[in-house]
């Protein structure tokens, strides 16, 4: 199921002389000409009864929508508005979520979106909330939005059977269900057959059943007979209803469970397989879940930086009482205390784990820093330009700014002088005739920028469903299984049981039993502060083999990092500052002009980054070191063997480390994923990229080459 990291094309739109937009691909209307949006309540949210099942979720229930076809946003607006007025009219519902899946191969361009949601008045706060993340940006791939009033949206750039398919938990012919509890309610919407055949086959009426359950409903405004077969041959049984306006009838549609063959009826093999060993589905705590009929109760977290402050703050807004304990007095001590952090991370053009992982966070980061950007003693949306320095960046360049050059609301690519304008200091000499201004030598984030670690994870503790508990070091973590929880016992002599744990204690995963296999590595990093502006003229973060800040408000100036494995000490150095002074000279001709003396007045800060060795961070569930390495064994005689057999994972223990140096940028996505996890509601991510984080990859890994 690997998605594909490729430019896709937008939407060409037409606009006919009512007003209402016309797709030129598919030569068809995107919604009603009698009214759209009473086509959308008829069609898609009476026919799913949404009113009235909105109104009976429990406190924290989760309730999933997924649509094919997002089009203007038509359907997901108004499915907003609905749930806007149920949580206003009914208190039981005040803490349950709406999560909103939409695939979509044709995105609209910016401008046609804001012309298309002008048509609803009505719609407005949603479709501006909407404007204000959408970035036009059309790359293959998911982009998680969220919302005010619990709102979350997956939309899914893609066509639609592939899209839906980075749903399932498995291509495993046997676990091809989805990745969290199951879609309660479909959206078939689209094109109609006659225009657009190769979205109606019968793969899609598949995957709409793997990925449904026994409740789920269906509403479309078609009654076409491949339509009607498709669904009931996908095990829906469907009524005719009437339909809207000229349309004499419109289809509704419940699933009804099909029996699908069990694990158990595939044979364990050395022999080469075309069914993929399952190891990533995590049977036990998804069995979990669903005997509990219960998210999480109260949670523990261990570690209290950028990760551990997160992964809080996101189960906290499910409603979940989390309690975090740190070594330190106070949070983010560690190598999340630097006084200023940028939020980067490292695009590319190659189609993995670690490029597709690399713009799903910036593009989540730059919508959730957006309220700690707007608090000037938390950080400053100032911009961010790196810089292609080193050789294989030099030439990696060229590649990306033509996957990239449409996406202008989420990065620029810029010339000399206008890196000189958006920093405000020189990047060259105008006398060096071989530096060619017309050539793009930088890459510009307008929404990204600089943020106190500190101050971030303090505002993130401060939900009043956290509890932070200092001084508090972990020395031995045990799992009672007639209690079905876990003990925590501390140095202190305290103890303290939770169903659920969460380790984000970076490199000190490594002291306990259970994540001692983890090939977590610290790496030494110095930044270095001065008390005043070396550079007031600085007007954006410039990176290169450093960073540098523009100042903060207490005209502080950070310039960093350096990166050492083999001296682990926590001692600041002045051959360090010297080092960091040496990278941003480098960076740019505007930074040349810093005096050394200004070495004498720097004060610094030295910590330990926790890094993995194939620079992705680790998160998700924990797997069971033993059993895992008895379990697929096989695979040291070869890798595409039959092992008909989930992963087994620890019952209720989960891990977020390993984020190196880009914390800030992989973080928040890190816990949205988490968080999805235990509760079983849709991740922000494809499957691909969720197993691409996924702990047990290195066990999977050693076992084939038969390190284990």
């Amino acid at each position: 199921m690997q998605s594909d990291l490729s430019k896709t094309h937008h939407a060409t739109i037409s606009w006919n002389e009512q007003g209402l937009p016309i797709s030129n691909q598919f030569d068809d209307v995107y919604f009603s000409k009698g009214g759209g949006l009473d086509e959308t309540r008829h069609v898609f949210l009476q026919q799913n009864q949404l009113e009235k099942r909105f109104s009976r979720l429990k406190p924290r229930q989760s309730f999933v929508i997924a649509e094919t076809g997002f089009g203007t946003g038509l359907n997901f607006l108004a499915t907003c508005q609905l749930w806007n007025q149920v949580r206003q009219c009914n208190g039981n519902s005040q803490n349950s979520r709406l999560h909103y899946i939409a695939v979509e191969k044709y995105p609209l361009s910016l401008p046609d979106m804001q012309r298309a949601m002008s048509l609803w008045p009505e719609l407005k706060p949603w479709a501006d909330a909407l404007l204000a993340h959408y970035t036009g940006l059309h790359l293959s791939g998911f982009q998680f939005f969220q919302f005010k009033d619990n709102i979350d949206l997956t939309l899914i750039i893609d066509d639609a059977i592939d899209g839906l398919r980075h749903l399932q938990q498995s291509e495993h012919t046997a676990l091809s269900a989805a990745n969290f509890a199951g879609v309660d309610a479909w959206f078939l919407d689209g094109f109609a057959p006659s225009k657009n055949p190769d979205m109606w086959q019968p793969a899609l009426f598949e995957t709409l059943a793997n990925l449904s359950h026994t409740n789920t409903t269906l509403g479309t405004f078609t009654t076409a007979g491949v339509v009607k077969k498709g669904l009931t041959n996908s095990g829906f049984s469907i009524s005719k209803n009437p339909g809207f306006g000229h349309k004499r009838e419109q289809l509704s549609a419940q699933y009804v469970p099909q029996p699908k063959p069990s694990l158990d009826s595939f044979n364990l093999s050395s022999r080469r397989s075309e069914e993929p060993i399952p190891w990533p589905v995590d049977f036990v705590n998804r069995h979990r879940v669903e005997c509990h009929e219960q998210l999480p109760a109260r949670i523990a977290i261990i570690g209290a930086g950028v990760a551990g402050c997160h992964t809080a703050a996101a189960l906290a807004k499910r409603g979940i009482r989390v309690t975090v304990f740190d070594r330190e007095a106070r949070c983010a001590q560690g190598a999340s205390g630097n006084p200023q952090g940028i939020v980067y991370g490292k695009l590319s053009k190659d189609n993995d784990g670690l490029a597709q992982f690399n713009l799903a966070s910036l593009l989540f980061a730059q919508q959730h820093y957006a309220p700690f950007f707007a608090d000037p003693e938390i950080g400053q949306a100032c911009g961010v330009v790196q810089l292609a320095t080193a050789p294989a960046a030099q030439k990696q360049l060229p590649l990306l700014h033509e996957l990239f050059a449409h996406a202008q609301n989420f990065m620029r690519f810029l010339d000399y002088d206008e890196m000189q304008a958006v920093t405000g200091i020189s990047f060259r000499s105008t006398s060096d005739s071989s530096q060619d201004n017309q050539s793009k030598t930088g890459i510009y984030f307008p929404r990204l920028g600089w943020l106190a670690p500190p101050k971030v994870c303090e505002a993130l503790l401060s939900h009043p469903l956290i509890e932070f508990c200092g001084n508090m070091s972990l020395d031995c973590l045990d799992y009672i299984t007639e209690e079905d929880q876990w003990s925590l016992t501390f140095r202190s002599g305290k103890r303290a049981q939770f169903s659920h744990v969460v380790i984000a204690n970076a490199n000190d995963c490594r002291l306990l039993p259970q994540t001692s296999h983890l090939p977590c590595k610290p790496i030494r990093g110095q930044v270095s502060v001065s008390p005043t502006a070396i550079i007031p003229e600085l007007k954006a973060v410039i990176c290169g083999e450093g960073y540098i800040a523009p100042a903060n408000a207490l005209g502080q100036q950070t310039f960093g990092a350096t990166f050492c494995q083999s001296n682990l000490s926590l001692e600041c150095t002045s051959l360090d500052h010297q080092e960091n002074l040496s990278h941003i000279k480098k960076a740019a001709k505007g930074l040349n002009n810093i005096d050394d003396e200004v070495l004498l007045t720097l004060s610094g800060r030295a910590a330990l980054r926790c890094t993995t060795t194939d620079y992705l961070p680790i998160v998700g569930p924990a797997p069971n070191e033993r059993d895992f390495c008895e379990t697929f064994a096989l695979l040291g005689k070869n890798a595409h063997c039959s092992i008909p057999k989930t992963g087994p994972y620890l019952p209720g223990l989960f891990i977020n480390v390993g984020h190196g140096s880009r914390g800030l940028a992989y973080s928040p996505l890190s816990a949205q994923i988490l968080a999805a996890q235990m509760c079983q509601t849709p991740l922000p991510v494809s499957q691909d990229i969720a197993t691409a984080l996924n702990p047990a990859r290195f066990l999977i890994r050693d076992l084939i080459r038969n390190k284990r």
